[in-house]
């Protein structure tokens, strides 16, 4: 897992349009890897995290919180927000929107919160969706 400093900015507008790319593909076996570009920033609010994801075949089958959405291309975002705390909270979010929000001290223990808190969290731009292909379960 990479560890960032994520740049601050007031009205949340990422710096520059800079980006991370992810380059750690936990699930590798499958020699399934696309470029995907993160973009971060915070304010005193909030934390915003931008992705895009170049894909040629998408899979997006899963339409619940808190459903399969791992099978699909997805997304995920882990933040430990409290450095005398233990768990981290996990976001995942696949093409549709449907998203898993959990928090715990890895992904057996992990407390569902979507329920509590779905509405305050994400705003969803999805550009374009092509193509859908066979998935990871």
């Amino acid at each position: 897992m990479k560890s960032v400093m994520i740049s601050y900015d007031k009205h949340l507008h990422f710096a520059d349009k800079s980006s991370l790319e992810i380059s750690n593909y936990k699930w590798s076996n499958n020699n399934y890897m696309p470029v995907v570009e993160v973009y971060l920033c915070h304010n005193n609010d909030a934390i915003k995290v931008g992705f895009t994801s170049f894909e040629t075949d998408i899979r997006c089958k899963e339409a619940n919180d808190d459903g399969l959405v791992w099978c699909d291309s997805c997304v995920e975002f882990f933040i430990k927000p409290f450095e005398n705390d233990e768990r981290y909270i996990s976001f995942e979010m696949n093409p549709a929107g449907a998203m898993i929000m959990s928090i715990g001290t890895n992904k057996y223990d992990r407390k569902s919160l979507i329920a509590y808190h779905r509405s305050s969290f994400f705003y969803l731009k999805i550009s374009s969706l092509t193509g859908i292909a066979g998935g990871f379960c």
